[in-house]
Protein backbone atom coordinates (compact mmCIF):
# COMPACT_ATOMS: atom_id res chain seq x y z
CA UNK A 1 0.00 0.00 0.00
CA UNK A 2 1.60 3.04 -0.82
CA UNK A 3 1.84 6.36 1.18
CA UNK A 4 -1.40 8.15 0.32
CA UNK A 5 -3.74 4.71 0.90
CA UNK A 6 -2.16 4.88 4.21
CA UNK A 7 -3.00 7.96 5.22
CA UNK A 8 -6.96 7.58 3.89
CA UNK A 9 -7.08 4.19 5.23
CA UNK A 10 -5.79 5.59 8.41
CA UNK A 11 -8.11 8.71 8.40
CA UNK A 12 -11.27 6.76 7.05
CA UNK A 13 -10.78 3.94 10.29
CA UNK A 14 -11.91 6.84 12.93
CA UNK A 15 -15.00 6.04 13.97
CA UNK A 16 -16.22 9.98 14.05
CA UNK A 17 -14.50 12.45 11.00
CA UNK A 18 -14.70 15.26 9.59
CA UNK A 19 -16.73 15.37 6.33
CA UNK A 20 -17.58 18.06 3.94
CA UNK A 21 -20.36 18.88 1.50
CA UNK A 22 -21.74 21.09 -1.40
CA UNK A 23 -25.06 21.85 -2.78
CA UNK A 24 -27.03 18.04 -2.85
CA UNK A 25 -24.04 16.26 -2.20
CA UNK A 26 -24.03 13.84 1.21
CA UNK A 27 -20.62 12.89 2.19
CA UNK A 28 -20.68 9.67 5.05
CA UNK A 29 -17.29 8.03 6.80
CA UNK A 30 -16.91 5.82 9.52
CA UNK A 31 -15.59 2.61 10.23
CA UNK A 32 -16.90 -1.31 10.07
CA UNK A 33 -15.52 -3.69 12.82
CA UNK A 34 -15.54 -6.28 10.90
CA UNK A 35 -15.29 -10.35 11.18
CA UNK A 36 -13.79 -12.10 7.95
CA UNK A 37 -13.96 -15.85 6.62
CA UNK A 38 -11.97 -15.92 3.37
CA UNK A 39 -10.82 -18.62 1.32
CA UNK A 40 -9.71 -19.99 -2.05
CA UNK A 41 -9.77 -23.20 -4.18
CA UNK A 42 -6.60 -24.98 -3.36
CA UNK A 43 -5.80 -29.45 -3.45
CA UNK A 44 -4.12 -31.85 -1.49
CA UNK A 45 -1.23 -33.67 -2.88
CA UNK A 46 -1.31 -36.15 -0.14
CA UNK A 47 -5.12 -36.94 -0.33
CA UNK A 48 -5.57 -36.24 -3.82
CA UNK A 49 -8.72 -34.36 -4.16
CA UNK A 50 -10.26 -30.73 -3.79
CA UNK A 51 -10.56 -28.49 -0.92
CA UNK A 52 -10.87 -24.39 0.28
CA UNK A 53 -7.81 -23.41 1.56
CA UNK A 54 -9.01 -20.94 4.29
CA UNK A 55 -7.16 -17.55 4.86
CA UNK A 56 -7.72 -17.11 8.61
CA UNK A 57 -7.43 -20.51 9.82
CA UNK A 58 -4.99 -22.17 7.56
CA UNK A 59 -3.10 -19.18 7.09
CA UNK A 60 -3.44 -17.21 10.07
CA UNK A 61 -4.87 -14.10 8.60
CA UNK A 62 -6.24 -11.37 11.34
CA UNK A 63 -9.70 -12.44 11.19
CA UNK A 64 -11.45 -9.41 13.03
CA UNK A 65 -10.21 -5.81 11.58
CA UNK A 66 -11.36 -2.06 11.68
CA UNK A 67 -12.12 -1.62 7.80
CA UNK A 68 -12.15 2.01 6.69
CA UNK A 69 -15.85 3.35 4.92
CA UNK A 70 -16.54 5.94 2.72
CA UNK A 71 -19.87 7.32 0.67
CA UNK A 72 -20.60 9.65 -2.01
CA UNK A 73 -24.29 10.71 -2.51
CA UNK A 74 -25.96 13.30 -4.64
CA UNK A 75 -28.95 13.85 -4.77
CA UNK A 76 -30.82 15.12 -7.99
CA UNK A 77 -33.89 15.61 -5.83
CA UNK A 78 -35.85 13.79 -3.30
CA UNK A 79 -36.66 11.06 -5.87
CA UNK A 80 -33.64 10.08 -7.99
CA UNK A 81 -30.02 9.68 -6.43
CA UNK A 82 -26.73 8.56 -7.35
CA UNK A 83 -24.38 7.09 -4.84
CA UNK A 84 -20.29 5.74 -4.37
CA UNK A 85 -18.94 3.85 -1.71
CA UNK A 86 -15.37 2.48 -0.66
CA UNK A 87 -14.27 -0.10 2.05
CA UNK A 88 -10.99 -1.65 2.23
CA UNK A 89 -9.47 -4.66 4.00
CA UNK A 90 -5.27 -5.43 3.90
CA UNK A 91 -3.63 -8.06 5.35
CA UNK A 92 -0.51 -9.84 5.41
CA UNK A 93 0.52 -13.20 7.14
CA UNK A 94 3.25 -15.99 7.70
CA UNK A 95 2.50 -19.31 8.87
CA UNK A 96 4.71 -22.76 8.95
CA UNK A 97 2.09 -25.13 7.05
CA UNK A 98 0.26 -27.70 8.96
CA UNK A 99 -0.70 -29.43 5.82
CA UNK A 100 0.50 -30.10 2.28
CA UNK A 101 -1.56 -27.92 -0.22
CA UNK A 102 -1.43 -26.57 -3.83
CA UNK A 103 -2.72 -23.54 -5.42
CA UNK A 104 -3.03 -21.77 -8.25
CA UNK A 105 -1.34 -18.16 -8.60
CA UNK A 106 -1.34 -16.83 -12.22
CA UNK A 107 -1.98 -20.13 -14.06
CA UNK A 108 0.68 -21.64 -12.08
CA UNK A 109 0.34 -24.24 -9.49
CA UNK A 110 2.45 -23.75 -6.47
CA UNK A 111 3.01 -26.32 -3.41
CA UNK A 112 3.95 -26.24 -0.34
CA UNK A 113 4.77 -29.31 2.35
CA UNK A 114 3.83 -29.93 6.10
CA UNK A 115 6.18 -27.35 7.63
CA UNK A 116 7.09 -25.29 4.86
CA UNK A 117 7.11 -21.54 5.66
CA UNK A 118 4.49 -19.61 3.82
CA UNK A 119 3.84 -15.91 3.41
CA UNK A 120 0.45 -14.71 2.37
CA UNK A 121 -0.90 -11.56 1.23
CA UNK A 122 -4.72 -10.70 0.36
CA UNK A 123 -5.97 -6.89 -0.31
CA UNK A 124 -9.53 -6.41 -0.78
CA UNK A 125 -10.85 -2.85 -2.10
CA UNK A 126 -14.72 -3.02 -2.65
CA UNK A 127 -16.59 -0.38 -4.72
CA UNK A 128 -20.17 0.50 -5.08
CA UNK A 129 -21.38 2.43 -7.63
CA UNK A 130 -25.59 2.96 -7.98
CA UNK A 131 -28.42 4.27 -8.72
CA UNK A 132 -31.77 4.92 -6.31
CA UNK A 133 -34.99 5.55 -6.77
CA UNK A 134 -37.48 6.48 -4.28
CA UNK A 135 -40.81 4.71 -5.02
CA UNK A 136 -42.79 5.04 -2.09
CA UNK A 137 -43.14 7.60 0.98
CA UNK A 138 -45.01 8.82 3.86
CA UNK A 139 -44.61 10.29 7.15
CA UNK A 140 -42.97 6.96 8.65
CA UNK A 141 -41.80 5.15 5.62
CA UNK A 142 -39.13 5.90 3.01
CA UNK A 143 -38.52 2.92 0.42
CA UNK A 144 -36.21 3.15 -2.63
CA UNK A 145 -35.36 0.45 -5.04
CA UNK A 146 -31.30 0.35 -5.99
CA UNK A 147 -29.79 -0.44 -9.15
CA UNK A 148 -25.77 -0.72 -9.69
CA UNK A 149 -22.53 -2.35 -10.03
CA UNK A 150 -20.23 -3.57 -6.97
CA UNK A 151 -16.80 -3.41 -8.41
CA UNK A 152 -14.02 -5.99 -6.20
CA UNK A 153 -10.35 -5.49 -6.37
CA UNK A 154 -8.79 -9.02 -5.31
CA UNK A 155 -4.78 -9.44 -5.12
CA UNK A 156 -3.89 -12.70 -3.46
CA UNK A 157 -0.11 -13.34 -3.53
CA UNK A 158 1.50 -16.24 -1.84
CA UNK A 159 4.90 -17.05 -0.91
CA UNK A 160 8.13 -18.83 0.80
CA UNK A 161 8.57 -22.04 0.55
CA UNK A 162 7.33 -22.91 -2.65
CA UNK A 163 7.67 -24.95 -5.32
CA UNK A 164 6.07 -25.44 -8.54
CA UNK A 165 4.15 -28.23 -9.01
CA UNK A 166 5.53 -31.01 -11.35
CA UNK A 167 9.06 -29.71 -10.94
CA UNK A 168 11.84 -30.13 -8.30
CA UNK A 169 11.77 -29.83 -4.75
CA UNK A 170 13.79 -26.38 -5.10
CA UNK A 171 12.29 -23.24 -3.46
CA UNK A 172 10.93 -21.01 -6.70
CA UNK A 173 10.23 -18.15 -4.40
CA UNK A 174 12.12 -18.28 -1.08
CA UNK A 175 10.96 -15.45 1.64
CA UNK A 176 10.03 -12.36 1.06
CA UNK A 177 8.90 -13.26 -2.43
CA UNK A 178 5.44 -13.55 -3.52
CA UNK A 179 3.25 -15.03 -6.51
CA UNK A 180 0.75 -12.44 -7.14
CA UNK A 181 -2.69 -12.56 -9.12
CA UNK A 182 -4.87 -9.58 -9.43
CA UNK A 183 -8.76 -9.88 -10.18
CA UNK A 184 -10.69 -7.55 -11.04
CA UNK A 185 -14.32 -8.49 -10.79
CA UNK A 186 -17.81 -6.43 -11.45
CA UNK A 187 -20.94 -7.78 -10.18
CA UNK A 188 -24.63 -6.53 -10.77
CA UNK A 189 -27.01 -5.36 -8.13
CA UNK A 190 -30.31 -4.70 -7.28
CA UNK A 191 -31.87 -4.44 -3.66
CA UNK A 192 -33.78 -2.11 -1.54
CA UNK A 193 -33.08 0.50 1.13
CA UNK A 194 -36.10 1.54 4.01
CA UNK A 195 -36.32 4.00 6.58
CA UNK A 196 -38.75 4.17 9.16
CA UNK A 197 -39.03 7.36 11.36
CA UNK A 198 -39.32 6.84 14.94
CA UNK A 199 -39.85 10.35 15.78
CA UNK A 200 -37.83 13.55 14.98
CA UNK A 201 -34.63 12.24 15.82
CA UNK A 202 -34.45 8.49 15.42
CA UNK A 203 -34.61 6.21 12.43
CA UNK A 204 -34.53 2.64 11.40
CA UNK A 205 -32.73 2.24 8.60
CA UNK A 206 -31.74 -1.26 5.77
CA UNK A 207 -30.82 -1.96 2.64
CA UNK A 208 -30.38 -5.66 0.85
CA UNK A 209 -28.68 -6.23 -2.17
CA UNK A 210 -28.22 -9.27 -3.98
CA UNK A 211 -27.18 -10.73 -7.66
CA UNK A 212 -26.16 -14.32 -8.79
CA UNK A 213 -24.59 -15.55 -12.17
CA UNK A 214 -24.25 -18.98 -13.72
CA UNK A 215 -23.27 -18.78 -17.51
CA UNK A 216 -20.06 -20.48 -19.50
CA UNK A 217 -17.96 -21.98 -16.28
CA UNK A 218 -18.63 -18.78 -14.24
CA UNK A 219 -20.55 -18.47 -10.99
CA UNK A 220 -20.91 -15.50 -9.44
CA UNK A 221 -22.68 -14.36 -5.95
CA UNK A 222 -23.21 -10.73 -4.06
CA UNK A 223 -24.96 -10.59 -1.21
CA UNK A 224 -24.72 -6.87 0.68
CA UNK A 225 -27.04 -6.19 3.81
CA UNK A 226 -27.87 -3.73 6.99
CA UNK A 227 -29.72 -3.07 9.36
CA UNK A 228 -29.58 -0.59 12.34
CA UNK A 229 -30.64 3.32 13.64
CA UNK A 230 -29.84 6.60 13.03
CA UNK A 231 -29.79 9.56 14.81
CA UNK A 232 -30.21 13.06 13.36
CA UNK A 233 -28.42 15.76 15.48
CA UNK A 234 -29.75 18.44 13.14
CA UNK A 235 -30.85 18.69 9.58
CA UNK A 236 -27.16 18.35 8.23
CA UNK A 237 -25.67 16.08 10.85
CA UNK A 238 -26.47 12.55 11.28
CA UNK A 239 -24.95 9.70 13.20
CA UNK A 240 -25.16 5.48 12.72
CA UNK A 241 -24.89 2.35 14.54
CA UNK A 242 -25.58 -0.40 11.98
CA UNK A 243 -24.82 -4.31 11.76
CA UNK A 244 -23.13 -5.43 7.86
CA UNK A 245 -22.89 -8.03 6.44
CA UNK A 246 -21.14 -8.66 2.98
CA UNK A 247 -20.38 -11.79 1.06
CA UNK A 248 -18.86 -12.50 -2.41
CA UNK A 249 -18.05 -15.76 -4.03
CA UNK A 250 -16.41 -15.92 -7.42
CA UNK A 251 -15.86 -19.01 -8.84
CA UNK A 252 -14.08 -19.46 -12.45
CA UNK A 253 -14.60 -22.87 -14.27
CA UNK A 254 -13.97 -26.32 -12.30
CA UNK A 255 -10.31 -27.27 -13.06
CA UNK A 256 -7.41 -27.29 -10.95
CA UNK A 257 -5.78 -24.22 -11.97
CA UNK A 258 -8.80 -21.95 -11.72
CA UNK A 259 -9.87 -19.27 -9.31
CA UNK A 260 -12.43 -20.06 -6.93
CA UNK A 261 -12.49 -17.07 -4.14
CA UNK A 262 -14.84 -16.63 -1.07
CA UNK A 263 -15.12 -13.87 1.39
CA UNK A 264 -17.60 -12.92 3.83
CA UNK A 265 -17.14 -9.41 5.68
CA UNK A 266 -19.82 -9.42 9.02
CA UNK A 267 -20.23 -7.09 12.13
CA UNK A 268 -21.44 -3.11 13.52
CA UNK A 269 -20.39 -0.29 11.85
CA UNK A 270 -19.92 3.38 13.17
CA UNK A 271 -20.85 6.28 10.14
CA UNK A 272 -21.44 10.00 10.85
CA UNK A 273 -22.86 11.80 7.82
CA UNK A 274 -23.28 15.41 7.00
CA UNK A 275 -25.71 16.23 3.80
CA UNK A 276 -27.32 19.39 2.91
Amino acid sequence: MNANKKWLATGLSVLFCSTAQAGNVSVTAGGFYSSADTSMGAYSPNLRKSFDLDFESDLRLKEREMLPYLQIEYAFNSKHSVYLDWRSLHRNSSVSAARSFAVSIDDKLYEAEVGATVQSTLNIDLARLGYSYSFYESDKWDLDVTAGIHIMQLQIGIGGELYLQGGNTNNVLGLGNYAFTDVTAPLPDIGLEAEYSINDDWKAISHAQFFYIEFDGIKGLLVDANLGLQYSFSDSWHAAATYSYYEVNVDYGADLADLNVNFQFYGPMLTLEYQF
